[in-house]
């Protein structure tokens, strides 16, 4: 492991740096020449150390992290302004031509830099950066690009979307901003929508994004319940034809979907939402009722009384409800419904008036707790005022 220490004197860093250059890329003494009477940070430095980083490419992948590390260290110990340290040795340009250099080269003879270890001192050079730095925004962008021209979307967790997500956040909320974290949520091939409607939500966005969005929600098997996005303000500049289709899922209307035009939304699975809506029929039937006859799930889906067990173990699969088939009597009991439905007044009504009265016992049990707790604590006192007679 190539240990550089960075914690001594700018001197001894300068000395250093030329050395080991020399040393692991077998110039010697270009590099050390190079520094040989430079002893202090300053624009001097900076020029003379930008001059080296064309030749990085050509270390090894154990070897590159700490190098650039040294050579940052000297940049910006040279300018502390990190964004104009960037801007005149195009810093991150220079990183994304290393990966470009080594895939046109066919070494035996060394580790070549890994894709990870150009992400890496990306990300060194971001978390340097001030958090309101627009500079942020491109060094984000070639992350990305990085991670996507490598395959490297393991790497796109959620806890990086959501680092990702603020800072971007940080530097306004406006398209350039939301654009990134876009394309970061398409490299990552990410199926949690949920990422993608916060950034709707507190961005500019383009409106073919929310298009996209739109259509994933949809076709994502995962995600049954859709009503919440009906009421998203930003979500009612999308196509039209995808804002029709969604009034049509969300209202559970069969009827409907089977006459809609899907020429109209080439990029949704047309059969993924009918399943999932065949899911959504099953669990409003079971809404109203503990047991339903196999005849009338049949009836709903306009499908043979056959083929219902078949529709009810992917609405169970689904998790739609709870429920246990009896295929002699041909009856399905439900044991429970774990999505919401349409409900129509009559059925709000009573939800709420359930509300009222589970908050009615909530509070008639605190009561009693309460109660209890002061009675407890006056029996205490009592007990203690009587063993305090006794000692006496």
């Amino acid at each position: 492991m190539l240990n550089i220490v960075v914690d001594g004197t700018i001197e001894d860093s300068i000395y250093e740096y030329g050395v080991v250059l020399d040393t692991l890329l077998k110039s010697k003494p270009k590099y050390d020449e190079l520094f040989h009477n430079v002893t202090e940070a300053g624009e001097e430095l900076s020029s003379k150390v930008t001059e080296t980083l064309d030749s990085f490419y050509l270390l090894d992948d154990r070897q590159f992290e700490p190098i650039f590390n040294l050579a940052f260290h000297l940049l910006t110990s040279s300018n502390s302004d990190i964004e104009s340290v960037l801007e005149k040795t195009q810093l991150v340009n220079k990183i994304v031509q290393i990966e470009e250099k080594i895939q046109q080269e066919d070494s035996k003879s060394r580790k070549l830099i890994e894709p990870t270890s150009l992400v890496s001192v990306l990300t060194t050079v971001f978390n340097s950066l001030p958090e309101n730095s627009a500079t942020r925004l491109d060094v984000l962008n070639a992350i990305v690009g990085l991670l996507e021209r490598n395959k490297l979307q393991y790497l796109i967790t959620p806890t990086l979307l959501d680092i990702f997500y603020e800072s971007a956040k940080a530097l306004g909320t406006s398209e350039s901003s939301s654009e990134v974290l876009f394309d970061l949520y398409r490299v990552g091939n990410i199926s949690d929508v949920s990422f993608v409607k916060k950034v709707i939500l507190n961005f500019s966005v383009d409106v073919k994004h929310i298009n996209e969005f739109l259509t994933d929600a949809l076709n994502n098997e995962k995600l049954l319940d859709l009503s919440e996005y009906i009421n998203i303000e930003k979500i009612s500049f999308a196509d039209s034809a995808l804002l029709d289709l969604l009034k049509i899922y969300t209202s559970v209307d069969l009827e409907a979907f089977n006459k809609f035009d899907f020429t109209t939304v080439p990029n949704v699975n047309k059969s993924a939402v009918l399943s999932k809506l065949h899911s959504l029929v099953i669990a409003q039937l079971a809404s109203a009722n503990s047991t339903l006859k196999f005849a009338d799930i049949a009836s709903a889906l306009s499908v043979e009384r056959e083929a219902v067990p078949d529709f009810v173990i992917n609405t169970i699969y689904m998790g739609s409800i709870q429920a246990r088939i009896d295929q002699p009597n041909e009856l399905v009991y439900i044991n429970k419904v774990n999505i919401l439905t349409a409900f129509d007044l009559t059925q709000w009504e009573a939800v709420r008036a359930s509300l009222q009265a589970w908050k009615g016992c909530l509070n008639e049990v605190r009561s009693n707790i309460n109660s209890n707790k002061k009675n407890k604590f006056i029996q205490q006192q009592r007990d203690q005022k009587e063993r305090d007679r006794e000692e006496e």
